[in-house]
């Protein structure tokens, strides 16, 4: 019994003992967090993948329609234009549309947001992330 009363607290040892535990816990809790193929790097790289499938949705979209709704089976900038907005959600809604302007077969859509270029022909041809021409 006289032992019992004498253990006020927990030795230097055990003390020392947990800090490491918990300082080696939190290290590998932050390097899943934000290391090479980290948690955050992950997310950030699967919004950027879903935003480019969800542009190239709109865009599939947009031209299929205009190319039925034009005459000669040709998209054109009026028609286009027009199903973009209808097609485009409040997250992609900042974009612009230009003409080429040497050749008025190519149109441009840059998504303001991702930064992604995009062009059209007028046939409906679509290239995906390239430069303007």
């Amino acid at each position: 019994m006289n032992k019992l009363k004498n253990n006020k607290g927990i030795t230097l040892i055990a003390l020392a003992t947990t800090v490491i535990v918990l300082l080696i816990i939190s290290s590998i809790s932050i390097s899943a967090l934000t290391g090479e193929h980290g948690l955050i790097r992950n997310s950030n790289e699967a919004e950027n993948k879903y935003s480019i499938v969800e542009e190239r949705e709109i865009i599939n979209t947009s031209v299929a329609i205009a190319m039925g709704k034009s005459t000669g089976a040709k998209v054109e900038y009026n028609i286009l234009k027009r199903y973009l907005d209808q097609n485009i959600g409040i997250e992609n809604k900042d974009y612009t549309l230009e003409v080429d302007e040497t050749d008025p077969n190519y149109f441009y859509i840059t998504f303001l947001g991702s930064k992604n270029i995009y062009t059209i022909r007028s046939d409906g041809e679509i290239t995906y992330g390239k430069e303007k021409k």
